[in-house]
């Protein structure tokens, strides 16, 4: 089985984040023994916390946002491999046709045995991620390497210090290694109709899968930030003064785990749909309050694909 995805639509939340997101992938799955996916997601809508304009609406609060900011985005590319399969009778539900029944429209379902494929797999993979943050609760344990501006002004001098570092924004970068193991299920079955009412063929084709990943960054940057001082409650001047920091220095925590789902189903030889759900702990900067990076995530795919040969 094999296919293209259109994904209109994925819902990420996280502590430090919200955004929904579309993108595209591939996916090929050879029989029960091999299989691999890639996806690209990229953020329609991003939650980052402050930006330039809401900052400079405000005379008298400070904070800061990233100094470079694109929309969170994501590229993965994941295989896995069958352990061990087995094969087990099972029943197949088939969509045959319409008809009326009083008056009303009514679908006909068939059902009937079938083999189905259930298998044990290992997999593997990377992620490149690109990731707004901002915390509102207790914080960002940010760690800024960069050396205190002193702002002169009429004979005096004012030490601008970094007060709202904690609840600012920034982006992160990371490359993920992921490895975990997984359940799959593979549904493939074709019959031929000689019903008088209800003629030609009809199929079911679809893969589940069930998995547990662990998440390693092996690298991951805390990008700079432009934080803007107040000076209204330092020199009565209505404006902010951008100083760029360095952020660098920031504790991450490099080790999550996610616990997901995914399935696809075909509801033609070269038509389907693709779900996805997650949810877990994901690698990123560490909080003050030592909280986890917990993260949930949902969405959807449009499927152009089918067998490589039909018979």
């Amino acid at each position: 089985m094999f296919g293209l995805t259109v994904v209109p639509l994925i819902a990420n939340v996280s502590s430090l984040n919200i955004n929904f997101n579309g993108g595209l992938g591939f996916f090929y799955t050879y029989e029960s023994a091999f299989g691999i996916s890639a996806t690209y997601q990229r953020a329609y809508w991003d939650y980052r916390g402050h930006d330039v304009d809401e900052i400079m609406g405000s005379d008298a609060e400070s904070a800061g946002a990233p100094a470079s900011y694109s929309k969170s985005t994501r590229f993965e590319i994941q295989a896995k491999g069958s352990l061990i399969s087995w094969e087990k009778e099972g029943y197949y539900h088939l969509h045959l046709g319409h008809t009326r029944i009083g008056g009303q429209a009514a679908e006909v379902i068939g059902r009937t045995k079938g083999t189905i494929v259930r298998a044990i797999t290992t997999r593997a993979g990377y992620m490149i991620e690109n990731q707004a943050v901002q915390s509102n609760s207790a914080g960002i344990n940010f760690k800024n390497s960069t050396p205190e501006y002193d702002y002169h002004f009429e004979g005096q001098v004012y030490p601008l210090d970094v007060t709202t570092l904690a609840t600012s924004a920034t982006t992160v970068k990371a490359g993920i290694i992921t490895a975990g193991i997984g359940y799959s299920t593979f549904r493939d079955i074709k019959i031929q109709l000689l019903d008088d009412t209800y003629t030609g063929r009809r199929e079911e084709k679809s893969q589940t899968d069930l998995f547990v990943d662990v998440l390693y960054a092996h690298s991951m940057t805390v990008q700079d930030m432009i934080y803007y001082h107040a000076l209204e409650p330092r020199t009565g001047e209505y404006q902010h003064l951008p100083q760029r920091l360095d952020l660098s220095q920031t504790p991450v925590r490099k080790v999550g785990v996610r616990l997901g789902a995914t399935t696809v189903s075909m509801y033609s030889p070269h038509f389907g749909i693709k779900t996805m759900m997650e949810l877990g702990i994901r690698p990123g900067p560490q909080t003050i309050d030592k909280q986890e990076g917990f993260y949930a995530s949902l969405g959807f795919g449009i499927i152009f694909g089918g067998r490589i040969s039909q018979q």
